[in-house]
């Protein structure tokens, strides 16, 4: 059985790679940094965050789906000092429940020597979410 994917690189990005890949069942968006809608990016640390998932709700929004259907949210940072700002940031703007985080990853550099933050989301369509509590 073949299963349909469907991508878009839609602006054309600097790279060979798509934004998102999805199919019938799932979306995932790769790649996600924060830069504007202006394409300036940033120099806070916050700001590149809050763009970032700006830039992952555009996409999932394309392919139909919203930050609710995220179930796994992967960080790679720059530096790991930013840390406790990445999770200050993403607990004002992500819903609830969460997704399961990935590990917080630390790399040297990223795309373009200004990005402190990108981000790999995997959503599936319609999620519905149970939150767990011990006893249930």
């Amino acid at each position: 059985m073949s299963i349909n994917w469907q991508s878009n690189r839609t602006p054309v990005p600097p790279h060979p790679y798509a934004h998102w890949v999805a199919n019938d069942d799932w979306i995932i968006v790769s790649g996600s940094v924060g830069f504007a809608p202006d394409f300036t990016i940033p120099d806070d640390f916050a700001e590149q965050v809050s763009y970032a998932i700006a830039n992952i709700e555009f996409s999932l929004n394309q392919a139909g789906a919203t930050l609710s259907d995220v179930v796994l949210l992967k960080p790679y940072v720059t530096d790991i000092a930013n840390a406790a700002v990445l999770d200050e940031v993403l607990n004002r703007i992500l819903p609830s429940p969460r997704p399961a985080g990935g590990a917080l990853v630390a790399v040297n550099a990223l795309a373009h020597p200004a990005f402190k933050v990108e981000f790999e989301a995997w959503a599936q369509r319609g999620a519905t979410w149970t939150e767990w509590t011990p006893g249930n």
